[in-house]
């Protein structure tokens, strides 16, 4: 078993352990405890250490706290490719950050919110719309 997979496994036990809610894209990026979700309600939780979560506009230039965006992430030492499609690798990437396409923003504590997917998103007359914006 790789070092990267064990990690995970050690971090995916602990969750289910210790009853933590888990954001997972390829690698375990946040993580949030019952009880700081009962205070920031909807979070999916605060990086992990050595992890790194950014909010980043479509020009590629990051976001204040609050503002809504496309999720960018650094791993530390670990690093995400798409499997035999570097274009969409380079596509997807800011400088050593990359994004699987999240929509979200994070508040003044670093707790990270998803609100969509940016694949979802259908562009009507130059404006974006989310289709969680028309649930909602």
């Amino acid at each position: 078993m790789s070092r990267v997979r064990f990690i995970l496994v050690l971090l995916l036990v602990a969750a289910v352990l210790t009853a933590c809610v888990l954001w997972v894209f390829p690698w375990v990026e946040t993580l949030v405890t019952p009880q700081e979700w009962r205070k920031h309600p909807g979070t999916v939780g605060r990086a992990w250490p050595g992890a790194e979560i950014k909010i980043f506009d479509d020009a590629g230039q990051e976001l204040p706290v609050g503002q809504q965006g496309t999720v960018y992430m650094r791993l530390g030492q670990a690093d995400f490719e798409y499997h035999k499609d570097s274009e969409k690798t380079r596509k997807n990437r800011i400088g050593n950050y990359f994004t699987v396409g999240d929509v979200g923003y994070l508040n003044d504590q670093g707790y990270l919110f998803l609100c969509d997917r940016k694949i979802d998103m259908i562009i009507s007359g130059g404006a974006n719309i989310y289709p969680a914006e028309i649930e909602n």
